[in-house]
């Protein structure tokens, strides 16, 4: 079956835009997970100053 060149050009803009958003996606997605790490180590780091201080409380 042959397209007629205006649908095939549909198609086209239509894979495009398609591929665009996979990787707006992907991109969002890497960065929701960078801020995620951010946020553990820094509440890891909070709490080891916690016990830091309690223990130096306490001695």
């Amino acid at each position: 079956m042959v397209l007629p060149f205006k649908a095939k050009g549909k198609r086209q803009k239509a894979k495009g835009k398609r591929q665009k958003a996979k990787g707006k996606r992907q991109k969002a997605k890497g960065k929701r997970q960078k801020a995620k790490g951010k946020r553990q180590k820094a509440k890891g780091k909070r709490q080891k100053a916690i016990v830091k201080m309690v223990l130096m409380e306490s001695a």
